[in-house]
């Protein structure tokens, strides 16, 4: 799931992302997901965790690697703090 989802997100949210990052750690935390579902026997969290190991991969990608702010925006942005 995270080799078709993952250069979908990258190329469109997550445009700073280097490639490799986008595949490998939301699939590694995909993976750990499933493989706490199979130690714990349940088939809930086997079926349930892998998805959110997935978004969360791609949660912690899109915080470590934001989007730059425009010159324009930082103005506004200061503009609203001082009102």
């Amino acid at each position: 799931m995270s080799a078709v989802v993952s250069p979908i997100v990258a190329w469109s949210t997550l445009r700073r992302v280097p490639v490799w990052r986008t595949i490998a750690e939301p699939l590694g935390l995909a993976v750990a997901g499933g493989v706490i579902g199979v130690v714990a026997s349940v088939p809930a969290l086997f079926l349930g965790l892998p998805p959110v190991g997935l978004v969360l991969g791609f949660m912690h990608l899109q915080r470590r690697f934001p989007e730059p702010v425009a010159p324009s925006d930082k103005k506004s942005a200061i503009a609203d703090v001082a009102d």
